[in-house]
Parts: C-alpha cells; sequence; structure tokens
C-alpha cells in the first residue's frame, strides 16, 4: 500500500539528512578542558506568527431578503417578532492566534508547523453556564468563560530536505498555494479565514530561472482503522480502492537564488520589463468512495462486532483534469512609477460516472468550467491606482457554496428535482473562499466568485511609506453581474454595486491596524424570488488589529 511506503521513503529522507548534516559540521576540536571546546549549532529553532483580533459589524447581513451565508438576526426570525424591537444589526469579534514554529537540522533539512489557536473564535460565546447546572444554569449569572476543549487546530506538519542547491523533496501536510490564490490558496493573508492544506509528497526543480514541482497528493484515503473513543495505535488504510489520487507538475520562469534575485532587481531599475510565469497541471482520479452504511441489512455478518463492517463502497468513477496558468509582468519605466499586471486563468475538466449512490436511473456529470482574473497596478510616488476583472463560468442550478450543488444527500429527492437530475454538464467554477474581492457581495452574499463577471477600479494613497512606519488607504468600486441568470436568488443578471473603504496604520513587520467599511446596494440578482422578498443596501464596519512576530 501507498501510505507505509510513503512514511518509509519519509524517514529514510530524514535520518539520510541527518547522516548528511553530522558528516558535513566540522569537528569538534580535542582539548584538554571543556571551556576550549567549540559547540556547533546543528539544531536552530524559529518562531513566526501573528496575533489576530477582529471586530465586525453588518447591517442588513442578509439583505433583508434571506440570502447569503451569514445568516438573519434573530429578533427577525418568526418565531422571535415582536418580542423586541429588530435593528438588522449583528456584532462580534473573534481571534486568532497562528504560531508557526520551524526547527532547522543542519543546513539541509527543515521541519515545518502550522497551528492555530482560538481560530476565529466568537469572543463571549464560550460561557461558563449550562441549563442542567444549579449553580449557574443561566447565561447572566455567568462570571466568565468556559475553557475551549479543542481550542488548537493543527493546519500544517511537514519537512523540506534540500537534497541540492535547486532540488528540494518536501513530504508532510502542508499549505497549497498557487498563483493569486484563485484555485489553490494557502489562506496566509491577515484577514484570512481558511487555507489549503494538503497531504503531499513533493519535488521542486530550480535551475537557470526555470522551476518545476512534482507532486503527489491524498485528497481522500477512505475509510481507516482509526477507532473515535478506544486508540489501537497507528492506524492503517482499509483499502486503497476508496482513495481518491491527485498528481500533478509545474513547469515556468521564476527567479530562484540571491544571484537570480539580483539580476532581476538590476534589471528592473535599469527599466526592463521582467515577466515571470508557472503552468500547473493537477489530476485527480477516484474508483470508489466509501461511506458508513446505517442500514443493518447492509453490513457484513462475518464481521459482526467490528465497528467497520457497515463501510460500503460507491463506485465514483471520477477523473478531473486542473490546469492554472499564472503570469506577472512587472516594469518600473522611471524611480517613482512601478507597474505590475498579473493574470491566472484556470479550468476544470473532466467526468464522474456517479454523483449519487445510486447507479440506476445514471446520475453522470461532466464537468467543464473556467474562471481567470487579471490584475493591473500603478504606483506612482504615494498614489495606487488599480483595475482587476474577473469572472467565473455558471450554470442554471449552483451558485455558490450557499446554494444549491449538483449533488444531493438524498438520492429520492435529487432524481425528482428535474433541475438536478437533467443538469448532466456541470459548468460552475468557484474561486477560491480566500480570494478577496470585496467585503459584502462576493464575500458573505454568493460566498465567492462563481456564475459572475466583476470590474473593480481602486484608489490608494500612502501619505507616509518609510521603512518604519506606513500609512495610508484605498477605495473601491465593485459591479457584479451574474452570467446565468436562472440559478441567481433573483434570477436576473445585475448582482449589485459595492464601495469599499480602507485605512490602515502599519509598523512593517510588527503591527498592522486595519479599518475598512463597505457599503453594498444590490440589484435585482440578490431579490429572494422565492420568498418574493427585494434586497435592500447593507453595510459592514469592520476593525482589526494585527501583531505579526
Amino acid at each position: 500500500m501507498r501510505c507505509p511506503a510513503t512514511a518509509s521513503f519519509v524517514f529514510a529522507a530524514v535520518a539520510l539528512s541527518a547522516v548528511i548534516a553530522r558528516a558535513e559540521a566540522p569537528d569538534s576540536p580535542v582539548a584538554e578542558s571543556d571551556a576550549d571546546v567549540t559547540s556547533l549549532r546543528w539544531v536552530t529553532f524559529e518562531l513566526d506568527g501573528y496575533f489576530r483580533l477582529r471586530n465586525d459589524l453588518y447591517y442588513r447581513p442578509d439583505l433583508g431578503a434571506r440570502v447569503g451565508g451569514i445568516g438573519t438576526p434573530l429578533e427577525e426570525l418568526s418565531q422571535n417578532l415582536g418580542k423586541t424591537d429588530a435593528d438588522s444589526v449583528l456584532a462580534a469579534s473573534n481571534l486568532r492566534l497562528r504560531l508557526s514554529p520551524s526547527l532547522t537540522i543542519g543546513d539541509r533539512l527543515d521541519i515545518h508547523l502550522t497551528m492555530d489557536v482560538l481560530d476565529n473564535l466568537v469572543l463571549g460565546s464560550s460561557a461558563d453556564f449550562h441549563q442542567d447546572r444549579a449553580d449557574v444554569h443561566l447565561a447572566a449569572l455567568a462570571e466568565g468563560q468556559a475553557g475551549v476543549e479543542d481550542g488548537i487546530a493543527v493546519k500544517a506538519l511537514w519537512l523540506d530536505w534540500d537534497i541540492l542547491h535547486g532540488l528540494t523533496f518536501s513530504a508532510g501536510r502542508m499549505f497549497d498555494h498557487f498563483g493569486l490564490g484563485m484555485v489553490a490558496n494557502g489562506g496566509h493573508g491577515l484577514d484570512s479565514d481558511y487555507g489549503d492544506s494538503v497531504d503531499r509528497v513533493g519535488l521542486n526543480i530550480r535551475a537557470f530561472g526555470f522551476t518545476s514541482l512534482w507532486f503527489f497528493d491524498a485528497p481522500s484515503e477512505g475509510a481507516t482503522s482509526r477507532m473515535p473513543v478506544d486508540g489501537m495505535g497507528q492506524s492503517v488504510d482499509l483499502g486503497s480502492v476508496d482513495d481518491a489520487i491527485r498528481w500533478g507538475f509545474t513547469i515556468g520562469m521564476q527567479p530562484f537564488g540571491l544571484a537570480e534575485l539580483d539580476t532581476r532587481a538590476k534589471d528592473l531599475r535599469a527599466g526592463k520589463p521582467v515577466v515571470e510565469w508557472i503552468f500547473r497541471n493537477a489530476f485527480t482520479t477516484q474508483e470508489f468512495e466509501s461511506r458508513e452504511e446505517t442500514d443493518p441489512e447492509e453490513c457484513d455478518a462475518a464481521a459482526a462486532g467490528n465497528q467497520f463492517d457497515c463501510v460500503r463502497l460507491i463506485p465514483r468513477n471520477a477523473s478531473l483534469w486542473t490546469p492554472d496558468v499564472w503570469v506577472r509582468l512587472d516594469w518600473h519605466p522611471r524611480p517613482d512609477v512601478k507597474v505590475r499586471v498579473e493574470a491566472e486563468l484556470a479550468a476544470m475538466i473532466g467526468d464522474i460516472e456517479r454523483v449519487q449512490t445510486i447507479g440506476d436511473p445514471s446520475s453522470a456529470k461532466e464537468f467543464l468550467a473556467m474562471g481567470g482574473v487579471l490584475q493591473t497596478e500603478v504606483l506612482h510616488g504615494p498614489f495606487r491606482y488599480a483595475l482587476e476583472f474577473g469572472g467565473a463560468s455558471g450554470d442554471d442550478v449552483a451558485f455558490g457554496p450557499y446554494g444549491q450543488g449538483f449533488a444531493s444527500p438524498d438520492d429520492a429527492a435529487y432524481f425528482q428535482d428535474d433541475r438536478l437530475a437533467n443538469n448532466v454538464e456541470v459548468t460552475r467554477f468557484l474561486f477560491n473562499r480566500d480570494y478577496r474581492v470585496d467585503l459584502l457581495m462576493f464575500r458573505e452574499i454568493v460566498g465567492t466568485v462563481t456564475n459572475s463577471i466583476y470590474l473593480k477600479p481602486t484608489f490608494g494613497w500612502t501619505p507616509i511609506d518609510a521603512e518604519s512606519l506606513r500609512i495610508g488607504g484605498s477605495v473601491s468600486l465593485i459591479y457584479g453581474h451574474a452570467v446565468l441568470a436562472e440559478s441567481t436568488y433573483g434570477n436576473d443578471n445585475p448582482l449589485g454595486v459595492e464601495t469599499d473603504l480602507n485605512l490602515f496604520y502599519e509598523e512593517p513587520g510588527q503591527l498592522r491596524v486595519d479599518l475598512d467599511a463597505g457599503l453594498l446596494v444590490p440589484l435585482d440578482g440578490l431579490d429572494n424570488v422565492g420568498l418574493g422578498l427585494a434586497s435592500k443596501t447593507a453595510f459592514t464596519l469592520q476593525l482589526r488589529f494585527s501583531l505579526l512576530f
């Protein structure tokens, strides 16, 4: 099976790297006393990360039409009408402490760990009370907050082994980020919520300005022997037939090493344009998906008493190809003018033989979807002028992560819904949720960019821009327009016009404070025709403190 082989290879790599590091380390001088002994710094430790406190206020977060992903204020729900005055306001504060320690062994091996403490925890949401407690059975009597049992989320743990200069082997659970982050987004922004982590074995080759990453991912291993309540030591994969497998490679041109980076900087100072590009291919296949069966008649009688005896294999026969290309041009025609043009274009192509659990009638789907974004930016002294255009294909059924999908957890409901059953070609493309366009329209109401095109001009001004202090702001205008009207909330194309304002104070590498304000004027595409509700203007005010280390 692949897992034991991969683990053996990883441990062999670690052991070999340790031997090499020890062999290359200088011998300790022989001395008669410890005072003359030179200590070797063979292992070093580094800690990076940030502390984030976000304070958000939303006015009409559901546009007054019960749409979007935030939800409707409690006092506006039907069971609560008349109990109090409705003000259509939601407000909350949340935390995150991100810790990213790194352990360097010798000069070839690095072990990286990333974990989030109290990730996005809403302040005041773990009040120390319970209705069954005799001492504190009302929230009003709670004197503080209860501890959070699962308060630490490990996001990544991987190793990098520099086999040779420009040749790096990586293995473990690591962040996946490519290009602008339109598809694969590591969630490294100070306002990010998600972040893509993959279980990967990869080899990165960089030489003569070219870069190429060859990778093998395990998106899903299916059923394992891990016990939920009784530990059994090392867990194993119960079968390879239910594994989802993704492999791929990238090829492109990007400077690597001090010499190439220095050449790039000299070309920019000389007024020469510099172009970087990378083309990424990812191929995903899965023959079966494993799922725990709740019907006792479907269980294996010979394995009675085993918690895994009711795991059933569901044929999928999925085959998907995701090509993704990224291009960036930098040009400094004058010392006070910097131009950047950056673009990413991606697609999803393939088919899944069965998206439901039963095979007859057919639930086969073909996938042909694409999306792209183009960013242009000009920095002229303290001023910033930017224009962004992006779009994603859609279909007449699915609209964003908060809307209808292309499958259903209920087989009967799927085949009774003609829109789902007849949607044999899925053309919906979704941007990564951590790719940020605005504060409200795509981020909160639609959920991400999908079945839409948008245009976003931005003007920024940074009157104080020094190495130790930056103060400035920007204003953006975003127009969203649906490609297909049938899958929108309002069965219409125009989505809305949003104005976003950002003011910031930054001590680079130490502290950043952001104040964001967004005003969304929704158009007919964001009405709720199902409930007969017209959308109304929404507003958000967000204050974010980020302490970096």
